[in-house]
């Protein structure tokens, strides 16, 4: 099977297991405040959990970090510019009463706002939602702290949402206001919910247009009460953007897998029929997103993407048209495909017409942006690497020389109508994180490995990032001279030199790796590390060595691949194989009690089949018994999801864990206390204990990784979406 799907499919499940997780900050009561009927809130009652307040502190890093040796083997300079950045920001909104004021929407991070027109920028509150990541926001036209937003991811599959939010006063409480017949908990359902957008339409007072996966949305009691907030359907289709008329009010149109306009403030719906297309049917997917021009009311432009579903790899082609709503006329400009970079549909939005003249026109999608000065006729790709790749959304401020640009790494600004871009995302701390590690030594050291963003450091105080991609798991040696980042298919980027460059190299050899790169450093044996992949090879990074420990074809050729690995510092030789069979839902757990004896020498032993299908996110020995670990499934049920193995079986310890999605574990080999991080935060509790406790005080995103700093008597979490935390282990 191809190692890209593979991938994929993991992120796929994950994110159908994900939208089970029910909202929870540890409190009934707020919990209660996520659901709008009766008959939902005993499902959040049933799963009440115990939690205790933690002395958790943002480590970083909320500003892009300094370039590691640009022009290196790490960091080569096509990448330069390019792979760096703070996180993902999906889409800009401006204050129009307020020329300074920005908002960036982070779906995985939450909801940043900059007073200063993007000098610098803040959370704007949105951690202590039940999920912090935030789709859109729109402003209240007459009340500078009211705001709306709707929760989740508007562009793609990695966060759920958990519908619409209001803040009275700047953001420093929210309130649920999904009402009556709103959108449902997306984990009552237990499917997958997306919101899109959301629009407090100017002059419409107490009105609210909701668009997203479960179609469209509206209120015109938004103002009320939370709690009897009535929300009316207006269709089913999946929509993406929500534009009013720039002068008359009752004028909007709702735009994705189709069009829809009202002329009456949202009482009646027209639907718009666009251009057919002869091939259409050879690309089922279609979204649209809409601008009005800034200079004829009667125009609307319109990019139309068609593909065979909504993701990067089944792009068809984008048009550009215009569309003329009075007299329902649709005038095609040209494709976006032939002579440019395509617009795939997750990257709809990334188009801008100026507001002082239609001849101008920008275009992005993955890299750089296109520029038109003649109405779309043509297009100039501007000069590449000036801000990070896989652009979200471009928009112009009035004055029709300022642009703004999110993409995967954050926020940039230009302020020549788009030729020349500058970074501007100071105080954005998005970072989706996957491997972090932090060193032994007195001093504060940490690699990391983050979506989009490569692998980075941080040391002497501050961050560098140090290679280009994927960046995923990350170590170091017990002296912190050796240090490994990854990217993605396989590469493992190495310093011999404390981190001052990573020239070297250490991927596994013929391990046939795979997208994401796994791998462990050998703590027990200096100068050893492991890597995954259809070979688990056997690592002397010291002398560049490589050996085939295990074959999984060889083993039986039945199974796909070694997806995952562990070893453990306090049992020399002790590995763990996590391997995939064709299901991809049946693991196959592996043991070696001598992986670093000579290659033909190592044995293993197929452990008894656990209980258990679905994915392994980890699975952790334990520190005095080498027969005995502990294994996390990232699914929703509510037995089965941790299991601890006592040498003969698999014991349930999922206790009161609910439908919480588990991510990581780590074990405290001082106390042996248990840090189990999930989709609301980090849980613990000691082994024999029948209950975990929420460690208060996480932004409500996913905590995918852990490390303890052993001296330190710290505990470092790596967050999907709101960069690197630390706090106090407890000292029982």
């Amino acid at each position: 099977m191809n190692v890209r799907i593979i991938a994929f499919l993991s992120l796929f499940f994950f994110c159908c297991w994900a939208c089970q997780a029910p909202p929870s900050d540890g409190s009934a009561e707020f919990r209660y405040q996520t659901t709008h009927a009766d008959e939902h809130s005993q499902f959040s009652r049933d799963f009440v959990q115990e939690n205790k307040d933690w002395n958790w502190q943002f480590v970083g890093p909320d500003q892009q970090p300094t370039e590691l040796n640009p022009g290196s083997t790490a960091l080569p300079t096509y990448a330069v510019g390019r792979g760096n950045g703070t996180g993902r920001i999906n889409r800009l909104v401006l204050d129009e009463n307020h020329p300074k004021r920005l908002f960036a929407c982070s779906p995985t991070g939450g909801l940043f706002i900059t007073e200063n027109h993007g000098k610098t920028w803040s959370s704007a509150g949105t951690d202590n939602l039940p999920i912090s990541g935030v789709a859109a926001v729109t402003l209240h036209p007459d009340k500078k702290n009211t705001w709306f937003l709707c929760t989740g991811d508007s562009d793609d599959n990695f966060m759920y949402s958990d519908g619409v939010w209001k803040t009275e006063d700047g953001g420093k409480s929210y309130v649920c206001i999904n009402g009556i017949n709103g959108i449902e908990p997306s984990c009552h359902f237990k499917r997958q919910v997306f919101s899109s957008d959301i629009l407090y339409p100017r002059g419409l007072d107490n009105t609210l247009i909701h668009v997203g996966s479960f179609g469209a949305k509206i209120t015109k009691n938004a103002n009320v009460n939370p709690a009897e907030v009535r929300w009316k359907q207006i269709r089913q289709t999946h929509y993406y953007d929500i534009a009013q008329h720039p002068t008359l009010d009752s004028v909007i149109v709702l735009s994705g897998q189709n069009m829809i306009i009202t002329l009456d403030g949202g009482n009646s719906w027209e639907r718009v029929k666009y251009p057919i297309q002869p091939d259409e049917f050879k690309f089922p997917f279609v979204r649209m997103s809409v601008e009005w021009s800034g200079t004829n009311d009667d125009i609307l432009w319109v990019t139309y993407t068609r593909s065979t579903q909504l993701n990067q790899g089944s792009a068809g082609e984008a048009f550009l048209y215009r569309y003329n709503w009075k007299n329902k006329e649709w005038t095609k400009v040209r494709s976006l495909k032939k002579g440019m970079n395509n617009v795939i549909a997750t990257r709809a939005r990334a188009f801008a017409v100026s507001p002082i003249t239609d001849s101008l026109v920008l275009c992005g999608n993955v890299k750089p942006v296109y520029r038109s000065t003649d109405g779309g006729a043509s297009f100039k790709r501007i000069e590449s690497n000036q801000m990070h790749d896989d652009i979200h959304h471009l928009i112009f401020e009035p004055n029709g020389q300022t642009v703004w640009a999110s993409h995967d790494g954050g926020v940039s600004v230009s302020y020549d109508a788009g030729l020349t871009f500058e970074n501007a995302d100071n105080g954005i701390g998005a970072a989706n994180i996957f491997g972090v590690s932090v060193g032994q030594n007195e001093e504060e050291e940490i690699l990391w490995g983050g979506y989009d963003v490569g692998g980075n450091q941080y040391d002497d105080g501050r961050w560098t990032h140090v290679n280009f991609g994927d960046g995923f798991e990350t170590g170091f040696d017990a002296s912190t001279e050796h240090r490994f980042v990854t990217r993605q298919n396989g590469y493992i980027h190495h310093s011999d030199n404390g981190g001052e460059s990573f020239e070297r190299r250490a991927s596994g050899g013929n391990s046939k790796s795979e997208w994401h790169t796994w791998f462990k450093v050998d703590q027990s044996s200096p100068g050893i590390l492991y890597n995954a992949g259809k070979n688990v090879v056997r690592t002397n990074y010291l002398n560049g060595k490589h050996e085939v420990i295990f074959d999984t074809k060889a083993y039986n050729q039945e199974l796909l691949t070694t997806y995952k690995l562990w070893n453990s510092k306090h049992h020399k030789g002790l590995l763990y194989l996590y391997i995939l069979d064709p299901s991809l839902i049946n693991p196959v757990i592996m043991r070696s009690y001598n992986a670093l004896d000579n290659s033909d020498a190592v044995k293993w032993d197929e452990l008894p089949k656990s209980p258990k299908s679905g994915w392994i996110m980890d699975i952790v020995p334990h520190p005095r018994n080498k027969n005995q670990f502990w294994v996390v499934y990232n699914d929703t049920e509510p037995v089965n999801r941790v299991l601890f193995f006592d040498g003969n079986n698999y014991l349930d310890e999922t206790y009161n864990l609910g439908y919480l999605v588990a991510e990581s574990m780590i074990i405290d080999p001082v106390t042996f206390r248990l840090y189990l991080g999930t989709s609301h935060g980090v849980y613990t509790k000691k082994p024999g204990e029948q209950k975990w406790v929420l460690l208060n005080g996480l932004p409500g995103t996913m905590i995918k990784t852990m490390d303890i700093h052993e001296k330190r008597r710290q505990l470092y979490v790596g967050t999907y979406g709101r960069g690197v935390w630390k706090a106090p282990l407890m000292k029982d």
